[in-house]
């Protein structure tokens, strides 16, 4: 699965550099079929690069772990702005020019095949699954029942709600302004040509880039619903000032640069960044990659929804109404984020991985089932003699593949502290208490009466 999305990523960003007519569909319509792979490719690196970059760091490490993996997406905003603006200021023609910049989307991918290829299933998967193959036999492969069962859970859905909300809100305005950059330039009056827009499309690139490392630094001391929210109210502002004021800033380079990019800055220094780390820590872990992708889902859907209309809306309505509606749209994510989005830190993450142990845990050179007294069925129990801590699997569900940039995260990861903090904590004594936590929705699978049970906080 590591493989696939490589390879539509990397076929889909080859067969779109090198497009053409194929039979009756024109060369649009094939583009569109091929940058369709590459949508499936990254659709599919969402889920499993937030499960990777969780499950290979230990609580404490957790929230910039995947920050620092997800910043990645700013690199490749910056070289997808840089490299047209590169082949423009050499003299490229405008052909050579967008059939060089889909193409180069594959180098990535190529770049970092080999590691991927090396790629294997966690420790904590693999411990996980054990477990759940010994307690279910059988119907630990049943996803559909594990799936089903969670998600009649209230606590789960009024999480993955909150997680899918405010994906679909973040991206309604996020893509509607980063896919169509050079039309709001264009229309603000200060196109000049295709060298000016992509010199426009680089510098607000620029602006927003640092919002990626202030998420880095700033998560767990800040917090991730705060960041969330805070990033979603400060696009409400900037989105207002810019309708409030739009006749100034056709005026005023500078001015509507400086704006405009912000909302950027505050997209990534905010719901940019954590409605993908979020749904990759607060799941159980048999359904984390799923919801994680439900979550992708609804964002895109967002993005396609803006995508579609955001032409019809500014010929009809004018872009500052466009504005007007990015607002509305981020005051809706702010009102979602305060109302379902649960509170944690990297505290309450450690406990609840602690308490996951209540249902799992290792012990000498396999796993002591348990009889309980109020059971007919056996179920995993912690036993007494134990001494080490075992964390939960996040993905092992139905997500599809990690990302490239996951691959590089991990990589980077093992350079830095040698052996990952996930193998640390490993070794590391854990409180196997009675307590799980309530802020998250971390749980085992038991089995009772030879049925799936789901115990959420």
């Amino acid at each position: 699965a590591f493989l696939l999305t490589l390879t539509l990523t990397v076929c889909g960003s080859v067969l779109s550099s090198a497009v053409f007519p194929l039979g009756a569909l024109n060369i649009y319509q094939s583009l569109a079929i091929f940058r369709a792979l590459v949508g499936f490719g990254i659709g599919g690196e969402y889920p499993l690069s937030a499960t990777i970059a969780s499950e290979n760091s230990s609580a404490e490490y957790s929230g910039r772990v995947m920050a620092a993996v997800f910043s990645l997406q700013g690199v490749g905003t910056l070289l997808g702005a840089f490299v047209p603006l590169l082949c423009l200021a050499c003299g490229a023609s405008d052909e050579f020019t967008w059939r060089f910049s889909l193409g180069f989307g594959a180098c990535p991918g190529l770049a970092l095949a080999y590691f991927r290829l090396r790629m294997e299933e966690t420790r904590q998967f693999r411990v996980r699954r054990r477990n759940i193959v010994a307690s279910l036999g059988a119907k630990a492969d049943n996803r559909i029942l594990i799936l089903k069962t969670a998600l009649s859970t209230p606590a789960v859905l009024h999480a993955l709600a909150g997680t899918a909300l405010s994906w679909f809100l973040l991206d309604v305005t996020f893509y509607g302004n980063s896919l169509f950059t050079a039309d709001i330039v264009s229309d603000m009056g200060f196109d000049k040509g295709g060298l000016d827009l992509a010199l426009s499309s680089f510098i607000i690139a620029c602006i927003g880039y640092p919002g990626y490392l202030f998420t880095v630094v700033l998560i767990d001391r800040v917090g991730r619903k705060r960041i969330q929210w805070t990033g979603f109210f400060m696009l409400a502002a900037l989105f207002a000032t810019m309708a409030g004021f739009y006749q100034h800033f056709r005026t005023s380079k500078s001015a509507f640069f400086l704006i405009y990019g912000l909302t950027f800055f505050f997209s990534n220094f905010g719901p940019n960044a954590t409605t993908y780390i979020i749904p990759g820590e607060i799941f159980p872990p048999e359904i984390r990659a799923t919801c994680h992708g439900i979550s992708a889902a609804a964002g895109k859907i967002g993005a396609a929804i803006t995508t579609f209309f955001f032409l019809a809306f500014r010929d009809v309505a004018g872009l500052h109404i466009f504005f007007v509606f990015c607002a509305a749209v981020a005051l809706d994510g702010l009102i979602i984020t305060i109302w379902l989005i649960p509170t944690y830190d990297a505290e309450i993450l450690r406990q609840a991985q602690e308490g996951l142990l209540n249902s799992y845990h290792r012990h000498d050179d396999g796993y002591q089932l348990a009889q309980d007294e109020k059971e007919e069925e056996p179920i995993f129990r912690p036993s007494e003699r134990s001494q080490h801590a075992s964390f939960d699997s996040t993905h092992g569900d139905l997500g599809v593949a990690n990302s490239v940039t996951a691959a590089l995260g991990s990589y980077v990861q093992h350079v830095l502290y040698g052996s990952s903090p996930t193998e640390r904590a490993y070794d590391d004594p854990g409180a196997a208490g009675e307590r799980m936590v309530d802020a998250l929705l971390v749980s085992g699978v038991e089995s009772k009466h030879g049925e799936i049970r789901q115990s959420v906080n």
